[in-house]
């Protein structure tokens, strides 16, 4: 399907759909009752005997492009994106709009101001990262349509990864000597930055997918939008952290970038073990940040899961990569804790629980 709306030469956008069945065109005689409101005044000059119709419409003040309910939907988050010109059909009887590789203008000339990251044309900005792949801004362009992703209502989980393997797969063919490959909603090459996401809102309840649909270093397994730090303050060093492999087992072998049955993610890294008290366990009870004691001092860390957990009595905070906030570096890690013992020699698996 993302390859129809990569390969269309313009695609009809009706802003207004909230669901695959919804459209922008009327009946005849209904639903005119939402449409504009429209005033003509006749404007005369005596003098030189002219005359003019001057037309004013309720829907001229501007509006807010973000608010329209087709950006709701995670589906068609990349159908827009990967869609070389799109012609936008608004809600609110707002005059048409074109978007082509740079800009977007009205059918009346006039221009949308306010346009969300979901209107952009995702194939010009890889053209632009083509040429310099060495910036680590084309990593601060998949950071950010990963978090605007994570914020887009879904019908059906299983279908999170499904409805994302367009974007994958541009990078893939464009960007593929800087990323390397994909990896459960992560690359290959700059995996340790990517494991760095972070919940949004730290005071709101939050938690995983009630079933399985990433692993969960991945920010793919939430049920909440996340987000990066600027790539800009964070980079990764081998001396912290080396990965050691990463295996994923797709559902369907034929279909390698969609749902996932199983991932396992092995990294080498400096790390201690962190022994979470009943004293910090209640004092964060209806929170998710706590200060955890470490051989250093101490470290704020971010749980994924809102509140805390409460059944987690220690975990093991791992060194991944750097953050430079004010020019003092420090190390910035994920935490793990145990959750079962595989194999013939015991291998101990964990699950990421947050982030310090």
């Amino acid at each position: 399907m993302s390859s129809i709306y990569a390969g269309a030469v313009c695609t009809l956008a009706a802003m207004s759909a909230r669901s695959a069945t919804d459209g922008f065109l009327q009946i005849p005689g209904e639903g005119r009752g939402n449409g504009p409101d429209t005033w003509h005044a006749q404007v005369g000059d005596t003098q030189r005997g002219r005359a003019a119709v001057l037309e004013i419409r309720s829907d001229f003040s501007e509006s807010d492009a973000s608010e329209e309910p087709l950006l709701a939907r995670a589906w068609t988050y990349q159908e827009s994106l990967l869609s070389a010109r799109l012609l936008m059909v608004f809600s609110k009887g707002q005059r048409p709009a074109l978007r082509c590789a740079d800009r977007i203008r009205r059918v009346d000339g006039g221009l949308i101001y306010a346009c969300p990251k979901q209107l952009a044309s995702l194939q010009a900005n890889l053209s632009d990262f083509k040429k310099d792949v060495a910036s680590y801004e084309c990593e601060q362009e998949w950071a950010t349509i990963v978090s605007e992703y994570s914020r887009k209502s879904i019908t059906f989980t299983d279908d999170r990864f499904q409805a994302f393997m367009g974007i994958v797969a541009q990078w893939e063919t464009q960007l593929r000597p800087k990323f390397g490959v994909y990896l459960a909603g992560l690359w290959s090459k700059t995996l340790r930055c990517d494991l760095m996401w972070r919940p949004v809102g730290v005071s709101s309840s939050r938690t995983s997918h009630a079933s399985y649909i990433a692993p969960s270093w991945s920010w793919a397994s939430r049920a909440h939008p996340v987000y990066y730090q600027s790539r800009g303050e964070i980079w990764d060093k081998d001396e912290l952290a080396q990965v050691v492999g990463c295996d994923i087992v797709p559902m369907d072998l034929q279909i390698p970038n969609g749902s996932i049955k199983s991932a396992r993610l092995t990294i080498e890294c400096v790390s201690e073990l962190i022994k979470v008290s009943e004293a910090q366990r209640a004092a964060s009870s209806n929170s998710c940040v706590g200060n955890m004691k470490t051989s250093d001092g101490s470290v704020q860390f971010i749980f994924d899961d809102a509140p805390q957990p409460q059944d987690v009595e220690e975990l093991w905070l791992l060194s991944i990569a750097m953050e430079e906030p004010y020019h003092s570096s420090h190390e910035i890690g994920l935490g793990v804790t145990q959750i079962a013992q595989v194999g013939q020699g015991n291998a101990k698996l964990y699950r990421r629980v947050g982030l310090s």
